[in-house]
């Protein structure tokens, strides 16, 4: 059947083929291919091949999604949409942390704490701080551990005699980093005392005075 249709073929293509023997090699492949299934004649190996490629691509994504430590969404995502703002997947994770953003009296520090998942040993949590006047650049800290492996704490400014200037931190915690956060400082409130006013009670017979411009009471 094959040898037949390359051979009309061939004939075909060429004007001084008698019609005759034409029609002779045309009725031939005709009478061939009556009751052949399509299937048969068809070549599927390539089609297959395909599939059993697609399916293999599959499974090995489902295991990796499966075992691997990094989010695959994630990855995911970031293939499917490089516009959007997503960030990358890391093998920790940082479930909570807080304050953040804060508001700190001035001398004071900040308590710092987070929750991570996904540790191996040799990890570190750090903060990363810089001053808003840029006098002090991506200095470093220690969090220690409260547990290991899952939660950290830090009173920040407590070991600097505490915070004094505006500024931003960032988190570290493995390869997840958050941040970053700002910190404002509150000035302490100074209060002068410009009068007070005494009356007193009825059995010591005193009259009320005010006192002017002391501060003492």
């Amino acid at each position: 059947m094959k040898d037949g249709l390359i051979s009309w073929l061939q004939l075909a293509s060429h004007e001084s083929t008698p019609r005759g023997v034409l029609n002779a090699v045309g009725r031939y492949v005709a009478k061939q291919l009556q009751g052949q299934e399509v299937a048969s004649v068809i070549d599927q190996f390539t089609s297959m091949k395909l599939a059993a490629i697609l399916f293999g691509l599959t499974l090995i994504s489902a295991i990796y999604l499966a075992v691997s430590p990094k989010s695959g969404i994630a990855t995911i995502s970031r293939l499917m949409m490089p516009w959007a703002n997503i960030a990358p997947s890391t093998r920790v994770q940082i479930l909570s942390l807080t304050p953040g953003n804060a508001v700190v009296t001035e001398g004071a520090s900040l308590p710092i704490s987070l929750q991570v998942r996904g540790w191996h040993r040799g990890d570190r949590a750090l903060i990363r701080y810089s001053t808003d006047d840029g006098q002090t650049v991506d200095q470093t800290l220690s969090i220690p551990a409260e547990i290991e492996g899952l939660t950290y704490a830090l009173d920040f400014g407590k070991s600097l005699g505490g915070l004094v200037q505006p500024m931003h931190y960032f988190v570290e915690a493995g390869d997840a980093k958050a941040g970053p956060f700002a910190i404002r400082i509150q000035a302490v409130p100074l209060v002068l005392l410009e009068q007070v006013e005494y009356t007193y009670p009825a059995y010591m017979r005193l009259a009320p005075r005010v006192a002017e411009g002391d501060g003492r009471i």
